[in-house]
């Protein structure tokens, strides 16, 4: 994934490998997994030997042995690129949608299932008059229409 030999990335510290402007908080995280025993995850991009960042998750945790004495951490690591293409894909989608909803001079709502909040987008508030910072219950949202809009 580094573009490291195996030997290469025996006599280096992860440092080396990760971005600048995270090691020190990574070297933290990994302290404190060292002398507390405390578990972290963390997120930073990996530096490719060709100078490539991959957005990667290490989430790391104390290494016991048997008598419960701290030999050292373990973890898992998780490539993030797909993740973090999917959030850019549906923040494009997002932002087509709030755009068309300007053009088309519309709104949308959506109802959470569990918690039955109703969520307005920016434009419906604008096109109905109603207040975008007031949370909104089901029949609060259903009273912005008229009431023959639902007769047939």
């Amino acid at each position: 994934m580094t573009g490291y030999s195996g030997d290469e990335l025996e006599g280096m510290d992860v440092t080396e490998f990760v971005v600048v402007e995270d090691a020190e908080a990574i070297v933290e995280d990994f302290n404190r997994i060292l002398e507390e025993g405390q578990s972290v995850t963390i997120e930073s991009a990996v530096e490719t030997k060709d100078g490539d960042r991959i957005p990667y998750e290490f989430t790391g945790g104390p290494l016991e042995d048997i008598d419960g004495t701290l030999r050292g951490m373990t973890g898992i690591e998780r490539n993030l690129s797909e993740r973090q293409t999917r959030a850019e894909q549906l923040e494009r989608a997002y932002e087509s949608l709030e755009h068309t909803e300007r053009i088309a001079d519309v709104g949308s709502w959506e109802i959470d299932a569990d918690t039955m909040d109703v969520y307005r987008s920016e434009n419906f508030s604008e096109v109905l008059g109603v207040d975008d910072d007031a949370a909104s219950t089901l029949h609060e949202a259903l009273d912005v229409y008229h009431e023959l809009s639902f007769a047939r």
